[in-house]
């Protein structure tokens, strides 16, 4: 892991966690809530993890915090502004 570039291991963590949410949720009405996943990702790195994050909530819901309106329009889903 530390021979990993940060991005790398962003996008590592980042898979981890949805690997370990998809097996302990199967099955079970639940949700996952992640605070900004793309926050230390590069607009590259940003679009594929948007990509896998949508993927997941194809079969598990899955709300995103984020104050970044561009981390907002890769994700999509319904979106709601908090004041």
């Amino acid at each position: 892991y530390e021979v990993l570039s940060a991005g790398t291991q962003d996008q590592f963590a980042l898979c981890l966690r949805l690997a370990m949410a998809r097996h302990f949720l199967e099955g079970k009405e639940a949700f996952l809530v992640m605070d900004d996943p793309l926050v230390d990702m590069d607009p590259e790195r940003q679009k594929g993890a948007a990509d896998v994050l949508k993927a997941f909530a194809q079969g598990q819901q899955l709300i995103v915090f984020t104050c970044h309106p561009s981390h907002a329009d890769l994700l999509g889903g319904h979106r709601m502004e908090l004041a």
